[in-house]
């Protein structure tokens, strides 16, 4: 007789080994319409705030999306992309190092249309980005002043109530 199947948790997932191009490719090369939507509501709450009003605010579970960091570049004085995967990452820091790759501008675009107080460029709105490492159980109660979460990919979980606590 077997006993009862395992459960895939949120801890069971190698964040390490992310296919960030293949994600990338799929996602985030083309201006979609729900990246459109969420740009659309996230500008709405960053332009609510006056410019350099928040001191700290976070992206949980960042992945590759540099449009929620960009969006938080006005309001924000420090944004700290936390995220688990080393794959990620490495990503993040290279496009913070390196300026974003050509494909973010048409996201900066928009963001910048509907939010003028953001800098002129991306790699302006990015400079005051941390990348770091760890995920939702690393977060220290009040550590922020906003905090936003985008296509989280933490929920990969087959655990109902795991899925529901996050």
């Amino acid at each position: 007789m077997m006993g009862p199947a395992r459960v895939r948790r949120n801890q069971d997932a190698d964040w390490d080994a992310w296919p960030v191009t293949d994600y990338l490719a799929e996602n985030y090369r083309r201006l979609h319409p729900c990246d459109t939507e969420v740009i659309h509501h996230h500008s709405a709450v960053y332009r609510g705030c006056d410019p350099g009003s928040l001191a700290r605010t976070l992206e949980l579970g960042a992945g590759p999306n540099l449009y929620p960091l960009m969006l938080a570049g006005a309001a924000s004085r420090r944004i700290d992309a936390l995220e688990p995967s080393a794959a990620n990452r490495r990503y993040l820091r290279h496009q913070l190092d390196e300026g974003p790759d050509a494909s973010w501008q048409p996201f900066y675009t928009l963001c910048r249309s509907l939010d003028p107080a953001l800098p002129e460029n991306g790699a302006e709105a990015l400079r005051r980005v941390r990348v770091v490492p760890g995920g939702v159980d690393d977060l220290v109660p009040g550590a922020y002043d906003l905090a936003s979460m985008n296509f989280v990919a933490e929920s990969v979980t087959e655990d109902s109530d795991e899925f529901t606590l996050f």
